[in-house]
């Protein structure tokens, strides 16, 4: 934990008040207080194509103090390891970020990452990956960035990682809006398996995107997803997005997933933020990830050999001229859905939500279904 300091520097100061359980942390990176399990890391380099540049960035200071200004419900230390140094290029930094949330995550804790550019998530990837298993990448974006080049751009962003990082097993976006996308775009993406999810078919019901956070190993978030009116730094003052209330749910659940192992909320810059709002939201967001993180429910995954902890049903598709198995926790009634693969003798178990379940029994399949028995269920 000592090699933190080649790569982080304290924050600009701050109070922190006595209900507020964070724990200045860079100042003893190797004593980590027992219970503690959430890092936070803020970043101020701003030279990335949608921000605007400012060398003396107050960005994480300024969501530092929106987050001292909120009542926490629990009293486990989060830990705030100050913020990556700004490097002699934009890839500097990046190549710290990755350094850095490798360390921690080695550590067993949570990075939690706020501000600069959306660019920063290939430092995120580029450490993700030493967990050398199945990754699945929810980003929450208002468009998705893959605009073909062999550089890494906020427009770009998405092909780069795609050729740059193969171990990327799943991907899922959420929030695009169909006027920002193009569907060749999308399919060109190199992955095992992605989806995107319209703005408008969440808003239907934001609860029933829990179970895309139920898997995740990571989220992300662009804050440009966030409408105007309610995030007022927003880069391209987008009329349309989510409201803050949508965002913050949708953070609880990244918070709340037992897979989730990395948080990261981009694309602010304290530059266009002169009255607070903005950070205010965003603090209030990593609030919903820190709660949600810690009213994480215990909750067993399917297996072929833990069928005694759920109660199974079956529903029989006449469209599809076959059975689905459906599996529902005794504990939490959350439900998965048995996609059996008779090739490779191995069953996927894909979370869904009670909607999902209903429609299956009038004999309605999802496209998220669809696409998961096209993948798996051969």
């Amino acid at each position: 934990m000592e090699s933190l300091k080649y790569y982080t520097q304290p924050p600009k100061p701050y109070e922190i008040p006595t209900n507020c359980p964070f724990k200045k942390q860079w100042e003893c990176p190797h004593n980590l207080p027992k219970g503690a399990k959430l890092a936070l890391i803020g970043i101020s380099d701003e030279r990335f194509e949608r921000l605007p540049f400012d060398s003396h960035s107050e960005t994480p200071f300024q969501i530092r103090q929106s987050l001292t200004t909120l009542t926490f419900r629990h009293r486990y230390p989060i830990l705030d390891f100050g913020d990556i140094k700004n490097g002699t290029t934009a890839r500097d930094t990046i190549f710290a970020l990755s350094e850095v949330v490798l360390i921690l995550m080695k550590n067993n804790l949570i990075p939690v990452v706020f501000g600069g550019g959306e660019e920063l998530i290939c430092g995120l990837y580029n450490a993700i990956q030493f967990r050398k298993s199945k990754i699945k990448h929810t980003h929450i974006d208002f468009k998705i960035d893959n605009n073909p080049s062999d550089q890494l751009t906020a427009n770009s962003l998405f092909s780069y990682v795609s050729q740059e990082f193969p171990l990327i097993y799943e991907r899922t976006f959420l929030g695009t809006q169909g006027y920002y996308c193009r569907e060749p775009d999308f399919k060109q993406l190199k992955a095992t398996l992605q989806s995107k999810y319209r703005l408008g078919l969440l808003r239907h019901n934001i609860f029933d995107t829990e179970p895309l956070f139920r898997d995740s190993t990571f989220t992300t978030i662009d804050m440009d997803a966030v409408r105007t009116s309610d995030y007022p730094a927003n880069n391209l003052s987008m009329p349309n997005g989510f409201y803050a209330e949508e965002i913050c749910q949708l953070a609880w659940f990244a918070g709340q997933s037992n897979t989730s192992r990395l948080f990261g909320v981009f694309n602010y810059s304290s530059k266009n933020d002169p009255t607070a709002r903005s950070s205010t939201l965003i603090a209030q967001i990593l609030w919903h990830f820190f709660d949600g993180y810690y009213s994480r429910i215990n909750d067993p995954i399917p297996t072929d050999k833990n069928e005694n902890l759920f109660k199974l049903s079956y529903v029989n598709s006449n469209y599809l001229q076959k059975t689905f198995v459906i599996y529902k926790s005794m504990r939490t009634g959350r439900l998965w859905l048995k996609i059996e693969n008779t090739v490779k003798k191995a069953n996927k178990f894909l979370p869904i939500s009670k909607t999902e379940y209903e429609d299956l029994t009038h004999d309605q399949i999802s496209d998220k279904i669809f696409n998961y028995l096209s993948i798996f269920g051969k």
